[in-house]
């Protein structure tokens, strides 16, 4: 989802998935800590950025 859309909200991708903003949250710390993906910017206008 990020890939496709870099500005999607965590709001979105609970609402797509039928999970919690709290499970959403969770998951992308997690990927943060992988290294896996990286935010460019601030919370309100910034961008996810997928490290492959």
């Amino acid at each position: 989802m990020m890939r496709k859309n870099k500005r999607i909200s965590v709001t979105q991708i609970a609402k797509e998935l039928n999970v919690t903003r709290r499970t959403i949250f969770r998951i992308i710390d997690t990927l943060k800590s992988q290294n896996r993906i990286r935010r460019i910017g601030d919370l309100k206008s910034g961008t996810w950025e997928v490290i492959e």
